[in-house]
């Protein structure tokens, strides 16, 4: 298991997209492009914050599409990583109402891969490559 949660990043994408506002409020205000594990993923939430920023009040694929064009490496990372079909999956398994959840779960892993990069040995913290079925439940709830 790598020091991520890609369900857990569907979901705050795709909840972020029907309700960008929820970038303004509690656990949403405190996410940034950095929280995000990959170049694409980046990408969407940067588009989502500065449409919710223009006014938006709900983010489409089309409108992030159309936003990403605009702006180059990021139009390139979306197109190259099929951003397009990544979001459509987004905004099929979302489930708004635990968004503070995910977007909890998000920020865990972004603190972990943190203290990873400066050489913080995490291991007792989350190990991922931990084989028993049970200890990485119970990694997986801290």
């Amino acid at each position: 298991m790598a020091l991520s949660d890609k369900n857990a990043y569907m979901q705050v994408i795709g909840a972020l997209m029907r309700a960008p506002y929820l970038l303004k409020e509690g656990v949403g205000g405190s996410l940034d492009e950095n929280d995000f594990d990959t170049r694409l993923l980046q990408s969407i939430y940067i588009a989502i914050r500065n449409l919710q920023d223009a006014g938006a009040q709900r983010v489409g694929v089309i409108d992030i599409d159309n936003y990403l064009r605009g702006y180059e490496p990021l139009g390139t990372y979306f197109k190259n990583d099929n951003g397009i079909v990544y979001l459509q999956d987004c905004e099929e398994v979302t489930q708004e109402d635990n968004f503070e959840y995910y977007c909890t779960r998000v920020k865990k892993f972004s603190a972990l891969r943190s203290l990873e990069k400066i050489g913080y040995n995490i291991a007792h913290i989350y190990n991922e490559k931990e084989t028993d079925p049970k200890k990485e439940a119970e990694q997986k709830e801290i």
